[in-house]
């Protein structure tokens, strides 16, 4: 978001944040859903080496 609509929107915005290794797999994977509850799936759980 702008500048501005972040300020005004702090903490309700949803968030999609993907880690990725060198080769493009997925090493960790964290969201948070406009209601502010975080999810977060790691290598591991993906069945993924991390």
């Amino acid at each position: 978001p702008c500048l501005s609509c972040a300020t005004h929107a702090l903490g309700q915005m949803p968030l999609d944040v993907t880690l990725l290794a060198a080769d493009g797999a997925v090493l960790d994977r964290v969201q948070k859903a406009s209601d502010g509850q975080f999810t977060r799936q790691i290598a591991s759980a993906l069945g993924l080496e991390a």
